[in-house]
């Protein structure tokens, strides 16, 4: 993975492969094996991967960007909030699928126990909880 920037270290394209630098330059005879030195010189860098974070894809989206570290670039994960009207849909989207996942214990032949009956309350609840949609606390299904 790589990064393009301009002499001032500023960002062109992110990410960027070898195969947009030979577009990029496509009257330059790259060797086979391409080392930093190579390619640096048309002020390309190679990129530093890092971990993916952990978040929630119901209420947050994931940005993949670079940041100059100690004169490396490095890959910098970005965890933002989705839009508001979007995190209610999938918030309510899981909700939904959560208590269907248990629609069977409900069925008029089934005694349903009360830890199960307040997994689903409490799934129900879910909408009238203090900071939905981005601060949802999912309550555990019963063993």
């Amino acid at each position: 993975m790589f990064v393009k920037s301009d002499d001032k270290d500023n960002v062109i394209k992110y990410p960027y492969s070898f195969g947009n630098l030979r577009m990029d330059f496509p009257n330059v005879s790259f060797p086979a094996e391409v080392n930093d030195e190579s390619i640096n010189q048309f002020y390309v860098y190679r990129v530093q991967s890092t971990a993916r974070p952990s978040y929630d894809d119901t209420v947050n989206t994931l940005v993949d960007s670079v940041e100059l570290v100690n004169e490396k670039w490095v890959q910098k994960w970005i965890v933002e909030n989705i839009t508001e009207e979007v995190a209610i849909f999938n918030v309510r989207r899981k909700r939904d699928r959560l208590l269907s996942e248990t629609d069977w214990l409900a069925l008029s032949d089934n005694v349903l126990t009360e830890e199960w009956a307040a997994y689903r309350q409490a799934l129900r609840e879910v909408p009238q909880q203090t900071g939905f949609p981005f601060e949802v606390v999912w309550p555990v299904e019963p063993s």
